[in-house]
């Protein structure tokens, strides 16, 4: 159990020393990747969800290929609370395209 809580705590600092992304909503890039993944989350859904909070990011690497796992705390017209998990894949240059979209209570 120790030697498991190790190797994710080195894999977890590892992400962040090698840039991780940092989605901040009061960042300009960061409000423009929060409305790109709003977009296909209401599109999806079909439902208007109305965005509250990152909850976090996470980074993966496989060869050159980065791609970004984005918890969303979002909220429908009654208040509801879902969790939304959106994959945010590289296409290099910082810009990216939203992939696989779970969405849940």
């Amino acid at each position: 159990m120790r030697f498991t809580i190790t190797i994710l705590g080195l894999c977890l600092l590892a992400g962040l020393a090698y840039g991780q992304l940092i989605i901040d909503e009061d960042d300009p890039e960061g409000k423009k990747l929060i409305d790109m993944m709003m977009k296909a989350i209401n599109e999806q859904e079909k439902t208007p969800y109305t965005f509250k909070n990152v909850v976090y990011s996470i980074p993966h690497t496989i060869g050159t290929n980065v791609t970004i796992e984005v918890l969303l705390k979002v909220a429908n017209g009654q208040g509801t609370i879902y969790s939304c998990l959106v994959e945010l894949i590289g296409l290099g240059n910082d810009h990216y395209k939203t992939g696989p979209i779970v969405c849940h209570q």
